[in-house]
């Protein structure tokens, strides 16, 4: 038997490796979970949001305009949350995923429905339109 032991590499884990709790060099977690990645980006994006400020006594037309703008934005960033679970749901389905179902359902529900009432507001209506 010689002087020097043979060092044997260690197994490897059945599972991967838990991430480490925070990474030194960002001060982030790091996310291995695909769906936390995309909740945690949208979180992260409707923080950010810049929030309009609270309507006037007599609000403007500019005003309910720029709301109308917001809840575009917000609807943006929805999409892009549901685009990335359904880019992960083709990925790893056993059949074709068409990820136009998952493309612009938030700004399609609210485009033409809330964000016009929300534009037209401000505008006076006839009274048999009421």
């Amino acid at each position: 038997m010689s002087a020097t032991a043979e060092v044997l590499p260690a197994p490897l884990p059945s599972k991967p490796a838990a991430a480490p709790a925070v990474s030194k060099a960002y001060g982030v977690t790091p996310i291995r979970n695909p769906f936390e990645a995309a909740r945690s980006a949208l979180i992260r994006r409707l923080v950010e949001m810049e929030v309009p400020r609270e309507l006037s006594l007599r609000p403007r037309r500019d005003e309910f305009a720029h709301l109308a703008d917001h809840i575009r934005d917000a609807a943006n960033l929805f999409d892009e949350w549901l685009f990335a679970i359904g880019a992960e749901v083709a990925e790893n389905a056993n059949r074709a995923v068409d990820l136009r179902l998952f493309s612009g359902a938030f700004l399609g529900a609210v485009d033409g429905n809330a964000t016009h009432a929300t534009e037209t507001a401000p505008y006076a209506f006839d009274s048999d339109e009421v």
